[in-house]
């Protein structure tokens, strides 16, 4: 049997200890130099489809407008998370990524949201991007987009940046909050009723006990004593429960409004999320992005949204009709096209009508 050297085991573990060591130590001070390695080289890439709404250059100005601009800095001193969320602030961008090489190369990408049409209704002016978003006009591109004008009152104010289905999130939430306190004030009503029932039922319980020794007229008192006593927990009984109905019935009708609110805010944003569909196929279509140059809008507040478009060809107006199977009818405009003006005439009318599906009415 062999005999153990202690002394060599020893000697190994500790070289391969120091080894270890060594290593951290090296590890560890790579990763300091790392972090103390200034941000050499800052590279942007914009990403996205449509026109031009945000460069490389815009986004180093929004960067050093916001004190972040990663370029110079120890790359300890950059934080990735609170970049992006700098980035993602510019209401042009939808999205934002960004990371660091070891050597001190800092890229971002961010996708610029697809502005589909520029909203110029009455004290209004903003772009409105393919995914319901609206947000500022920038004086940096003028862009090539349909126009939105007309008289439609909007759910959002004139200042408003977001998804316009937000735009009625505090009213909707308003609504609900009342339709609870409705639901609430409901249910203490009930308790009432019950309670005033539960006290006449009592009541009709009660009886009159003749004693041993009590005498006619005073058992006959009683009892003439307690059905007065009945009769009249009766009267009140009723005017207490009509009373209750009545409430009950105010709230039914208190309920009822403020889900017809509800429905008639829904409506809204349903329709301009129809809107911003009919826009954005519009601009995905080479041939209608050349062809309409204007929609008007109407209704809005307690009017459901109606919609015209100007076309570039010709010298007439189209009525749309009401947000619903607008992509529909702009195909039936485009084999009215084909098939009829073609052969009479652009200028033979002065207005077109889609208002009902596959009809056609020409003035």
């Amino acid at each position: 049997m062999m005999a153990v050297d202690r002394g060599k085991i020893v000697r190994n573990c500790l070289l391969w200890l120091l080894i270890i060591v060594v290593v951290l130590w090296a590890d560890s001070s790579a990763e300091e130099h790392r972090q103390q390695q200034p941000i050499e080289d800052f590279e942007v890439t914009i990403e996205g489809e449509g026109e031009t709404l945000i460069d490389a250059a815009l986004l180093d100005e929004w960067l050093m407008l916001h004190d972040m601009h990663p370029e110079g800095r120890a790359m300890a001193n950059v934080d990735l998370a609170q970049l992006e969320e700098v980035i993602a602030e510019h209401s042009a961008v939808s999205s934002v990524n960004a990371y660091m090489t070891y050597d001190g190369h800092l890229v971002v990408t961010a996708t610029q949201r697809k502005a589909v049409a520029r909203l110029r209704i009455d004290g209004y002016d903003m772009y409105l991007a393919a995914d319901g978003y609206l947000f500022p006009v920038t004086d940096c591109y003028l862009l090539s987009l349909p126009v939105i004008t007309g008289s439609y009152e909007a759910l959002f104010d004139s200042g408003f940046v977001g998804y316009h289905g937000d735009s009625a999130n505090d009213m909707l939430s308003s609504i609900d909050a009342e339709i609870t306190d409705i639901e609430e004030r409901r249910v203490e009503l009930l308790k009432e009723r019950e309670a005033i029932n539960a006290t006449l039922r009592g009541v009709e319980k009660e009886g009159v006990k003749r004693e041993i020794f009590m005498s006619d007229n005073e058992y006959r008192g009683r009892v003439d004593a307690l059905k007065e006593r009945k009769a009249a927990a009766r009267r009140k009984h009723a005017e207490e429960d009509r009373a209750i109905e009545l409430a009950l019935r105010a709230l039914d009708d208190e309920r009822l409004a403020a889900s017809l609110r509800a429905d008639h805010i829904q409506s809204q944003v349903d329709d301009f999320s129809d809107l911003v569909a009919f826009v954005t196929h519009i601009v995905d279509s080479g041939f209608w992005r050349s062809e309409i140059v204007q929609i008007e809008l109407t209704g809005g507040g307690d009017d459901p949204m109606q919609i015209a478009i100007v076309p570039r060809s010709g010298n007439f107006i189209v009525d749309m009709g009401f947000a619903e199977n607008l992509t529909s009818k702009l195909s039936t405009l485009g084999e009215f096209y084909d098939k009829t003006l073609r052969n009479v005439g652009w200028e033979t009318y002065k207005h077109i009508s889609l208002r009902y599906d596959n009809q056609v009415v020409c003035k």
